[in-house]
């Protein structure tokens, strides 16, 4: 695994400034723990959530003329999943040239459509993570992962909670920083949202239900809502309120997605999870945070 920014040009291995993020899957130790469910809930991961992830992280180098690394470093255990991209771009930042400062917004931008792409394409089978983006040196490679970033991340998606990934005050800093440079509607506000209640920044991965051209994949947007209703009708049956909490929180986070497409979608009121849910506390990020 020497194609790889973790390692210079003479194959030595080193820690290199990184984006890391650590998650699991809501519910799966429950399953796994149940020896009745667990070979199933094993054949259903393999089928469904591994093609995905090697289709979003597994990707060939994009640049071979240019020698551009390979970018995803994953590592998949149990119910958790360690997300590795390192910084390749702008490794000698000119001291005072603005323009030699992009803040690594080529990997943020790289890292935040490959977690989104990711986040909404195993929620659609069924499956939701939870997690923390952090940043920071770190190494990875086939068998080892080590830095701070990787313990840091660990504790924050302590903090996530509900089914989504939260980002670290590091992070938030970087984000801040890309959006400077920008006019008054940096991209950074459509893929990145804000919960008011606990002040965690997520990644919006219900963006991802946009095509390349700006189209919307109905069908995507329906099938969330339909699956967020079948949980919470399950959760409810089966006494499950911790587990019902949780995705009432991704219920909102649904139905405000849906109201932020009102303007430009007819059906957006159909799309709705149709659910007695707590006061939405979502809104979008502004430059000032």
């Amino acid at each position: 695994m020497t194609n790889t920014m973790f390692y210079d040009q003479n194959g030595k291995p080193r820690l290199q400034d990184s984006f890391c993020v650590y998650c699991d899957f809501l519910g799966m130790r429950d399953i796994m723990s149940d020896s009745d469910k667990s070979e199933d809930a094993f054949n259903a991961f393999m089928e469904k959530v591994v093609p995905i992830i090697e289709l979003y992280f597994f990707y060939p180098p994009s640049n071979a003329s240019t020698s551009f690394p390979k970018s995803w470093d994953v590592k998949v255990f149990t119910d958790n999943m360690v997300l590795a991209y390192a910084f390749w771009s702008q490794q000698n930042i000119v001291e005072g040239n603005p323009r030699s400062n992009t803040h690594f917004r080529q990997e943020f931008g790289a890292a935040l459509n490959g977690i989104s792409h990711y986040q909404l394409a195993v929620a659609l089978e069924g499956f939701f993570i939870r997690g923390g983006w952090t940043r920071g040196k770190l190494f990875i490679n086939e068998y080892v992962v080590f830095g701070k970033p990787l313990v840091d991340a660990a504790n924050l998606e302590k903090n996530a909670d509900s089914p989504r990934v939260i980002l670290s005050d590091d992070v938030k800093k970087l984000v801040l920083a890309q959006m400077a440079q920008f006019g008054n509607n940096p991209p950074h506000m459509d893929c990145i949202l804000v919960d008011d209640a606990d002040g965690h920044w997520f990644v919006n991965y219900l963006s991802d239900v946009f095509d390349t051209e700006g189209g919307l994949y109905r069908d995507k947007l329906f099938a969330h809502a339909r699956i967020i209703t079948n949980k919470l009708e399950y959760f409810k049956a089966n006494g499950k309120k911790k587990e019902e909490d949780k995705f009432k929180w991704l219920a909102n986070y649904h139905n405000y997605f849906c109201h932020l497409l009102s303007s430009g979608f007819d059906e957006w009121g159909a799309a709705l999870v149709k659910w007695d849910l707590p006061k939405c506390t979502l809104r979008q990020l502004t430059k000032d945070g």
